[in-house]
């Protein structure tokens, strides 16, 4: 018997479920291979699969622990999307909403098709423009070295499966500001006060979409840093933020111009009210 998705040749049976599915691509090649033809019973008289299954019942997403030990594809494809967004945000607040994705998708044989790498990549991609998270493509696949043409076939899958997530959705800046501090630093006091700071910009950055790339994430911590006289250096921001310090200045001095200030250094010390008034 050969998959006929790879041509693969092994096979694994997953009893519980009744399905047999290739070893190589995770094709699901047979469901409901057999039925037992004794079962046991349980209180209520419904026909079960073993002590913990009942028969016909369908699997939820409070059941992920018991699927991913019962199918190796599935551990390893949803593994890989937890890397990729670990590589983003430690303890990515998207995991769940990630590997509920990746589940549907595979049981729906979506990307039976397409590698590991890629699938991991597509799936994520496609929570994060779910979430109006601003992610480039181009800079999520470098994780895994993809396969472009495979990767833009995963993506168009995924989205003719949940019905299409529009690429043009406006972007969460306080999620985009969240990612660029946990990457200068740890320190909660810091990524609070650079939200404020967001707060005090994004009413006056509407129509300036040009200001909304990297640098001008990096520029808020920039002014949050000396609003709030923390010790973090810009040398340190255009590192996390992965931007030369050329382009934090200026940015900054285009947002300062909004608030009527020059420079950086008048803020020092100021309240962030005393500059919603200025």
């Amino acid at each position: 018997m050969k998959c006929i998705e790879c041509d693969g040749n092994k096979f694994e049976m997953d009893e519980r479920l009744g399905e047999l599915s290739c070893m190589d691509c995770g094709y699901i090649a047979v469901t409901e291979l057999f039925e037992q033809t004794v079962l046991p019973f349980n209180e209520d008289g419904e026909f079960i699969h073993s002590a913990d299954r009942i028969l016909g019942s369908r699997l939820n997403f409070d059941d992920k622990v018991w699927l991913k030990n019962s199918n190796h594809h599935l551990v390893k494809g949803i593994r890989m999307c937890n890397i990729l967004l670990a590589s983003l945000i430690v303890n990515h607040p998207l995991k769940d909403r990630v590997e509920e994705c990746y589940i549907s998708l595979y049981r729906s044989n979506v990307l039976t098709t397409i590698g590991l790498e890629e699938k991991a990549t597509a799936v994520v991609y496609y929570v994060l423009r779910e979430n109006r998270t601003p992610i480039a493509l181009k800079d999520l696949r470098e994780e895994f070295s993809c396969d472009t043409r495979s990767l833009n076939k995963a993506i168009k899958r995924i989205n003719k499966h949940f019905k299409h997530v529009s690429l043009k959705t406006k972007i969460d800046p306080y999620y985009m500001l969240k990612q660029i501090t946990s990457k200068i630093t740890d320190d909660l006091t810091f990524a609070s006060n650079c939200h404020n700071v967001l707060e005090l910009f994004e009413p006056l950055t509407q129509d300036g979409e040009c200001l909304k790339s990297t640098s001008y994430y990096a520029s808020i911590c920039w002014i949050a840093k000396n609003i709030y006289l923390h010790p973090i250096k810009q040398q340190e921001i255009a590192e996390g933020a992965n931007i030369a310090t050329s382009n934090i200045k200026r940015t900054t001095k285009k947002l300062l111009a909004l608030i009527g200030y020059g420079k950086v250094s008048q803020l020092r010390g100021k309240q962030i009210n005393e500059l919603r008034r200025n």
